[in-house]
């Protein structure tokens, strides 16, 4: 089973989170959207849109895009 890290650019989970998202030492951009966020900026397209908008939500939709284990990291 790969590495898996989600590095967080905030401290907390309010209405979006910047961050990447690094399999085996290779990093992607990988943010993510409150629904309340998602619906004032006219539903931008691409962005996982979690509700709540938790790390615990964003542990459950990683796990479904196959990331079951992954270590979050805040900065």
């Amino acid at each position: 089973m790969p590495e898996v890290i989600y590095r967080c650019y905030f401290t907390e989970w309010d209405l979006f989170m910047d961050g990447d998202l690094i399999i085996d030492g290779k990093m992607r951009v990988y943010d993510f959207i409150s629904q309340k966020q998602y619906e004032e900026e006219d539903k931008p397209e691409g962005i996982p849109v979690l509700n709540p908008f938790t790390e615990n939500e964003a542990r459950k939709h990683l796990a479904a895009e196959g990331y079951p284990d992954v270590k979050f990291i805040y900065e």
